[in-house]
């Protein structure tokens, strides 16, 4: 996310600049509860649960990003698409729930999914992390 901020992949706008900002918020209080969820698994306390609720917030707002991206044409050709699978993970999680209920499979499909769609958003960053690499250190060569 922090790449997307730094190429504005949500576009010039204020909205875009502050939806990455909120992802950024929520993700990282998801990741609270991952630590929460280490230390003391078996607590089931409104602390817990309330942080634990930012999984789901935040890829709510990851489908945003992925739309505004898309929109906004922030990205490149295909690669714009690429938050949109992201954020399209929620989605399918419940619908592939709904759909095959009682069926073990469900699982399997859904961390399939999840695993390309959060790789290729990887991948995606970090094609545009060597770009704005060079770039700044073509920038600093031409002022020297």
């Amino acid at each position: 996310m922090e790449v997307f901020r730094r190429i504005k992949a949500t576009g010039h706008s204020r909205f875009g600049k502050y939806i990455l900002r909120v992802i950024l918020g929520t993700l990282f209080l998801a990741n609270v509860s991952n630590v929460y969820a280490f230390f003391s698994p078996q607590d089931r306390s409104l602390p817990m649960l309330i942080l634990d609720s930012f999984w789901p917030i935040s890829n709510l707002i990851m489908l945003i990003v992925g739309i505004t991206v898309m929109v906004s044409k922030g990205l490149p050709g295909w690669q714009r698409f690429v938050p949109l699978i992201a954020g399209l993970w929620l989605p399918f999680a419940l619908t592939t729930r709904t759909l095959l209920s009682g069926v073990s499979l469900p699982f399997n499909i859904v961390f399939v999914y999840s695993t390309i769609a959060w790789s290729l958003l990887a991948i995606v960053s970090i094609i545009h992390t060597k770009k704005s690499d060079t770039s700044t250190t073509i920038k600093r060569l031409q002022i020297s």
